[in-house]
């Protein structure tokens, strides 16, 4: 079965609520790759190679979901989806 393509504006609300606290940082990167995250990736950001990094380190186990976060929102995972997320 196919999975539906990644809806940016909910990946951006999964992205808020990771960031405030509403979730844990855990909670929301899973909310973030069952949402679709990794297709989106690819669209790059301020700091494409960054993003990668982060991502590929936390699905490998090898970056804690806090350091995650916050190396996500210093390479501007937050400005992608902001974009992403606009309206044409």
């Amino acid at each position: 079965m196919d999975r539906p393509p990644p809806d940016p504006a909910k990946l951006l609300s999964a992205w808020t609520e990771t960031v405030s606290g509403e979730v844990t940082p855990g909670r929301g990167l899973a909310n973030l790759k069952t949402g679709g995250l990794p297709d989106v990736l690819p669209e790059g950001g301020p700091e494409p190679d960054a993003l990668r990094d982060a991502w590929t380190g936390w699905e490998r186990g090898e970056i804690p979901p806090a350091d995650v976060v916050a190396a996500l929102h210093a390479a501007g995972l937050q400005d992608l989806l902001e974009r992403l997320a606009a309206p044409a």
